[in-house]
């Protein structure tokens, strides 16, 4: 199943680097650290958490929201994050 996702979210997000564990996935990608970079960093992770939901709901699993994270190493991004809607942005 995690296989499908990865490609679900390749598909979804290109350059997503996404890599699956036994019950995990944790998924990448690069962007310009500028407005633009920023932006496209924004979109990315909307449409993978969005990926992901769907893909749970096709499946009938539960996201785990306790334990997953939207992340970037950021700092403009991870702020902005936090003012829409999704998972809890980690610090």
């Amino acid at each position: 199943m995690s296989h499908v996702l990865v490609r679900e979210l390749v598909a979804a997000v290109p350059g997503a680097l996404p890599r699956p564990y036994v019950d995990d996935l944790t998924a990448d990608i690069e962007h310009p650290d500028d407005d633009d970079g920023h932006e496209a960093a924004m979109e990315a992770v909307a449409s993978m958490v969005t990926v992901v939901n769907k893909y749970a709901a096709a499946w009938q699993l539960e996201v785990n929201t306790t334990k997953s994270r939207r992340f970037s190493t950021s700092a403009p991004v991870r702020r902005s994050l936090a003012h829409i809607p999704g998972w809890e942005v980690a610090k």
